[in-house]
């Protein structure tokens, strides 16, 4: 019979046998090298896939212990695992799950991680998935759970499947339902109710728009995700349903997306000018607007109100 050859993998992740290096393994998948052919390349890869079992179970294990810190979740949903000197590793990536908050996650292929390994990595980037949304979307199953009444507990159910942003055209009836105890409980909540929306604070935070986006986006089956609008504002994209921002709650004002609690400070101010008369689209409604004076007079509009065009700016 033939000798067993000497195996290993270096810190860095690299595959050497008897000496030679024959490829790479990155966290669970190993890359042979290009550079080897032939007979003794052949029997030089069955060495090293030979000696990879172990070196998967070991690392297996060490993923298993690792802590949530050393797993992050990439812009396009997939799940890295950080463990020096070795470059983040991709392990498995986001999948449609039974509804937006609840993604599948499929792991990447390995031929060489299978039986009980494959069920414990598995296993532990589950886990670290649950963790993650459960700290970035906790407020919504708070909402889901919380102990209210009639009204108050339709409108917080509504606003958690929608993702913690509704407009108040939508549930009127329900908000005037509302007492007062209902508001004050919503309010404790962190449920902000508006004239045009009604919104969770803690979901307009730029981490938990980016997250909702990337979600959505994987539910809905998207190769690449759509990424999050870049600002609390900017241009309404037209190759984009006004659903899709509504979801990561931002409203579509015309040519504008601009995010709720934002769109609530400008209908406000848009109030007090309308109470003392005819009022111009001025500077300080494009600044509230984040838009071109140009445009506000459209952004008005999607509002409900018609302005009188600005005079004209001095050259």
């Amino acid at each position: 019979g033939q000798e067993a050859l000497l195996a290993g993998v270096t810190a860095e992740g690299s595959v050497v046998v008897e000496g030679h290096p024959v490829g790479r393994l990155d966290g669970f998948l190993f890359t042979p090298d290009e550079t080897a052919e032939g007979l003794e390349a052949k029997r030089l890869l069955t060495a090293a896939r030979r000696s990879l079992s172990l070196e998967i179970q070991r690392r297996a294990a060490l993923l298993n212990a690792a802590a949530d810190e050393d797993i992050s979740l990439t812009p396009d949903g997939t799940l890295l695992w950080h463990h020096p000197p070795a470059a983040p590793a991709p392990l498995a990536r986001l999948a449609p799950g039974p509804r937006w908050g609840q993604p599948a996650l499929d792991l990447l292929p390995s031929d060489l991680l299978d039986g009980e390994p494959r069920a414990r990595v598995l296993e532990r980037l589950q886990r670290w998935v649950r963790a993650h949304l459960a700290t970035a979307l906790g407020p919504l199953d708070t909402l889901r759970s919380a102990d209210l009444s009639g009204a108050a507990r339709g409108l917080a159910f509504e606003l958690a499947e929608a993702g913690g942003t509704l407009a108040r055209a939508a549930v009127t009836i329900a908000v005037e339902k509302l007492t007062k105890a209902d508001r004050s409980a919503l309010g404790r909540l962190g449920v902000r109710l508006g004239t045009e929306t009604i919104y969770l604070d803690a979901l307009l935070k730029p981490p938990a728009i980016s997250l909702k986006a990337l979600l959505h986006s994987i539910a809905d089956g998207q190769r690449v995700p759509t990424p999050a609008p870049a600002g609390p504002a900017g241009p309404r994209n037209p190759g984009l349903p006004d659903a899709w921002y509504e979801r990561l709650g931002f409203v579509v004002l015309g040519p504008r997306i601009v995010r709720a609690d934002l769109v609530e400070r400008l209908a406000q101010a848009v109030r007090e000018k309308a109470a003392q008369g005819p009022f111009a689209a001025d500077e300080s409604l494009s600044r509230l607007a984040f838009c071109k004076p140009t445009e506000v007079p459209a952004v008005l509009a999607a509002l409900g109100y018609r302005g009188r065009p600005a005079p004209p700016l001095p050259h």
